[in-house]
């Protein structure tokens, strides 16, 4: 029996070709969505996945509260995790986590590096894999950890254990490290992301740091082991009184309190702290609009399938019928077409795999992940494709197996039963269909007028002719800038310590009384006109003034916005126990992309011999041989330090990739859904013209003209349309405004012009789907359609 109904089966499918393609493909790649949300959130539920037994350890984090708003800081004072675990019976150890730059030296490769460091513990208090050598190791202070990446930069092919790396600040060697342990490479779905690490302890005769100064200068990360069963709540006096210490110790850093967070949340944390230095994996609105889209396609591609099922019931009746009429019971009838259905669905899972194995390929270029679907590995994901097959097999084809099976023989074989497969429940199925479409369009639609925007969009300096380039230490401006100013498309050059984009300096200051917090930059003489800024009230620094060097500031627009200065030219300002004139306002610019908003900024002038790197503008047409003229000056001058130069539009380039990124994927799924929808349409369209045939023929007997066969037909289309936008236009609107909302900072406004756009396609697209069948059976001739079955 079971060959038969599978002989039964495959011939119905190979016949019905057409409608079997149609649901094959749209299930394909409704399904795929499905799969790539699976494994964007088992990528992110388990994140960390190396780290175990991380129940008790906890991340010291930091509040500050700066004018009226709570910010949380991930850095902490270097010796805090000493100071509180000696004197704490409840903590069982600590460990650091750090970060600086410099320069690494190996024999004639020079590169300047993020160096991580960590206590001597960390890595018995973290887990990580070596591929050679020990990570006991790190118990040396002058020893390296490094990852396999890092160790084929330096030494290629060649063995790394025991090879030494020389650490250069300036033109000296400050330490020397021996490689002790090759790792693999940190997932990307991991919080500690690193590529060499030494012992925490070098950093203090690196940089000359007293190990009992309560500084912040090197970014660090405290973690606390806590004993077994003991509650963080445990810790609350001990935090008390290092806040109090900070805060007498730390005038120009002071904090609202310390606070404990388990290490399992740290991925969560470092998306809103300020200097987490951790890494907080994929934007929650992205993975959220993610699962939303694409659940919307798997909903299209449901609804499509059933609508699919049920057209082409119509011509299968008098199969029905017949295989009743010889004893076929009500159960055989549902068990066929449900073997058809769970057929058609495996094939689309087979093609679905194989789609969502390629779309992340191109996902993991476009975001900051490592997706991957191992099949057969994994059982979980198996378990999931099973759910998933038998949900989809249910909820898609149970109503039209049930729906064929519920058919009276008599009726069918005498020729007056009537399908009524545009019911209510198709046409909501449709309703819905076109609705999620729309959605997927109006989301399309604004993320490209969005892209576009953002591409206009003014970020108060020059971003497209400017090239930067770091100077490692003090004292090299004028070597490099001389021979820089007589390369060909140079039109300006200018010393600074901080650049727009790139870094800052937080400070306290004080206006009439009233304490604050702001950004500083300390800048050289023209580095305003270099970078593009304008002022808008007020003068820039005069070049060489003492005055404006040792007493005068300028001030971003949200300065004077942010603090409510009436009259910002005659505002004094205490700074570092200093008073300072501010002699100008420039423009707000947007410094970090279009994520983060303006903060207040402070400019001080710094001599030239103060500056780290040199701002040169040129010509935007000839900027990649300008680089090439810098970097070739650079090595003349400087041969044994790297070449770092970089376009000033790197700054904002993560926020352009990132709108792409979104872009492309909201692009493609759009794309999906409109292409479900005319399967789907074109499934009911041939639907109501079967069903209608012979009322067709019989009107135009009686002299009704093809105009009037047409609209009888397009009528309920266009109102299923109709409704269709209105739900989509809706929900779509409120969808885009939350995402756009949690993502950027600056984005376009969602105006009318776009709901208007988003229908018109709809409409477009159903007409060119289904205009075609409409004429042809509105001009059939009546003698054939009469004689239609």
């Amino acid at each position: 029996m079971i060959f038969n109904f599978l002989k039964t089966t495959f011939r119905s499918l190979r016949k019905n070709y057409i409608y079997t393609a149609i649901n094959v493909i749209g299930l394909a790649i409704g399904l795929s969505g499905a799969i790539i949300t699976y494994a964007l959130f088992e990528n992110e539920f388990t994140f960390d996945r190396l780290q175990k037994d991380t129940e008790n350890i906890y991340r010291v984090n930091t509040h500050r509260i700066m004018d009226s708003e709570i910010q949380p800081w991930g850095v902490t004072a270097m010796p805090l995790g000493n100071e509180i675990s000696g004197a704490n019976s409840v903590i069982k150890s600590f460990t650091r986590y750090g970060q600086i730059r410099m320069l690494v030296k190996y024999e004639d490769i020079v590169n300047s590096e993020n160096i991580y460091l960590g206590d001597s513990n960390f890595f018995e208090v973290f887990k990580f894999i070596p591929l050679r050598g020990s990570l006991s190791a790190f118990w040396n202070k002058n020893t390296a950890v490094v990852t396999e990446e890092f160790a084929s930069k330096y030494f290629g092919s060649g063995d790394a254990l025991g090879r030494t790396l020389s650490l250069v600040i300036g033109d000296e060697v400050k330490q020397e490290v021996v490689i002790g342990a090759v790792i693999e490479r940190p997932y990307k779905n991991s919080s500690l992301q690193f590529t060499i690490m030494i012992p925490y302890d070098n950093v203090y005769e690196l940089y000359g740091i007293d190990r009992q100064l309560w500084s912040y200068e090197v970014p660090t990360v405290t973690y606390l082991v806590l004993q077994e069963s003991v509650v963080p709540a445990t810790l609350d006096p001990a935090l008390q009184a290092l806040t109090r210490k900070n805060n007498e110790v730390r005038e120009d850093w002071k904090v609202d309190d310390f606070y404990l967070s388990q290490f399992r949340n740290q991925k969560d944390d470092a998306r809103t702290l300020y200097s987490a230095i951790t890494w907080p994996g994929m934007p929650l609105s992205a993975l959220y609009g993610s699962l939303f889209m694409n659940l919307v396609i798997l909903l299209i591609a449901c609804f499509n399938f059933t609508n699919t099922a049920i057209a082409y019931a119509r011509k299968r009746l008098k199969e029905i019928g017949i295989r009743k009429t010889f004893g076929g019971i009500k159960k055989q009838v549902i068990l066929q077409f449900m073997l058809e259905n769970i057929i058609q669905c495996f094939a689309a899972l087979l093609m679905a795999m194989f789609i969502a194995d390629e779309w992340i390929s191109w996902m993991n270029v476009q975001w900051p992940i490592e997706l991957e679907n191992d099949y057969f590995g994994n059982p979980a994901l198996m378990i999931f494709l099973v759910l998933l097959l038998f949900f989809v097999s249910v909820i898609a084809g149970a109503y039209p197996s049930l729906y064929v099976s519920g058919f009276q023989p008599s009726r069918i074989l005498k020729g007056d039963f009537k399908l009524s497969g545009t019911n209510l429940l198709t046409r909501t199925l449709l309703t819905f269909q076109f609705g999620f479409s729309i959605i997927a369009i109006f989301s399309g639609v604004v993320l490209f007028l969005n892209a576009r925007f953002q591409t206009t969009l003014d970020w108060g300096y020059n971003r497209d002719s400017v090239i930067m380039v770091p100077l490692h230490e003090k004292g090299n401006i004028d070597k490099f800038r001389n021979s820089a100013d007589e390369l060909p498309g140079v039109s300006k050059t200018a010393g600074t310590v901080h650049n727009v984009g790139y870094s800052y300096m937080n400070t306290c200051i004080d206006i009439d009384g009233n304490p604050h917090d702001s950004q500083l930059m300390q800048i050289g003489d023209g580095y305003l006109s270099a970078s593009g800024m304008k002022v808008v009230q007020g003068r820039d620094f005069s070049p060489g003034s003492e005055y404006d060097m040792k007493e005068s500031v300028l001030v971003n627009q949200n300065f004077v916005e942010s603090f409510r200065i009436r009259d910002p030219l005659s505002q004094v300002i205490k700074m570092d126990g200093k008073q300072y004139a501010i002699i100008g306002v420039i423009k707000d610019f947007k410094p970090y992309g279009l994520y983060i908003p303006i903060e207040p900024v402070i400019l001080s002038l710094v001599p030239d011999e103060e500056c780290t790197q040199l701002c040169i503008a040129g010509d935007q047409a000839s900027m990649t041989a300008l680089y090439s003229s810098l970097h070739n000056e650079w090595k003349k001058i400087f041969p044994m330090k790297p070449f770092e130069g970089y376009y000033q539009d790197q700054a904002s380039r993560d926020a352009s990739n990132t709108n792409l990124g979104i872009l492309k994927q909201f692009g493609v799924l759009a794309i999906f859904a409109l292409f479900l929808s005319i399967f789907g349409l074109y499934s009911m369209v041939s639907l109501n013209i079967n069903k209608r045939t012979k009322e067709f023929g019989i009107r135009k007997v009686l002299g009704a003209p093809v105009g009037h066969i047409i609209n009888l037909v397009n009528r309920e289309f266009i109102i299923i349309l109709f409704m269709a936008s209105l739900i989509g236009c809706t929900m779509g609107y409120y969808f885009m405004e939350a995402f756009l909302g949690n993502i950027f900072i600056y984005h376009i406004n969602i105006g009318p012009g776009i709901f208007i756009l988003s229908v018109l396609i709809i409409f477009f697209t159903a007409i060119m789907t289904s205009g075609r069948k409409i004429y042809m059976a509105a001009n059939a001739n009546p003698a054939k359609s009469l004689r239609y079955e």
